[in-house]
């Protein structure tokens, strides 16, 4: 963990700004690291720390679930030891139930809760999947969205879809 957080914090000094983690990545591992990098740093507020809900860091577990967002959150911020997230992600939804994700109930409905708390400023989507990103962003209610693999020569999921609809929406797009 102190060779990850020296890393984290020579990106840093590079000139890095936004740092995207996950529960999921390295079991919580990732989220501590980056906290034990900026712990003590002066600069922190300079960055935006970013991470994700719905893929559980206990193996394949998913859990879209407005309870399990607020746990998620809850858990995050303990780990990176901060209380407010400009941008948390919804992380991986391929194969979810979308008409449950995004209920009142669902992860929607517990980031809404957490927007309103004034814990998140944005919410946003990070699928793995082009068209399950398109088929988020297209609902208009995500302010952010990390698109891997959607330009490339063999997918223009991003051309016909990501990229129309994020202008139609304002949906900020991080490419992976």
């Amino acid at each position: 963990e102190d060779e990850g957080a020296e890393v984290v914090l020579a990106a840093f000094y590079e000139g890095a700004r936004l740092f995207d983690t996950a529960p999921w990545y390295g079991a919580g591992t990732s989220e501590r690291i980056i906290a034990l990098a900026f712990r003590g740093e002066p600069k922190r507020r300079e960055c935006i720390i970013t991470t994700k809900v719905g893929h559980c860091y206990r193996g394949d577990d998913f859990d879209f679930s407005h309870d399990a967002v607020l746990r998620s959150v809850e858990a995050s911020q303990k780990r990176l030891e901060q209380d407010h997230f400009r941008i948390v992600y919804l992380h991986d939804p391929m194969g979810q139930d979308m008409k449950f994700v995004m209920s009142p109930q669902g992860a929607l409905g517990g980031m809404r809760k957490l927007q309103k708390e004034g814990i998140v400023d944005f919410i946003g989507v990070a699928a793995n999947d082009p068209e399950t990103n398109a088929d988020y962003i297209e609902t208009g209610e995500f302010d952010a969205a990390v698109v891997p693999s959607a330009w490339t020569l063999i997918n223009q999921t991003a051309l016909t879809r990501i990229l129309p609809a994020a202008i139609k929406w304002n949906v900020g797009i991080v490419g992976a």
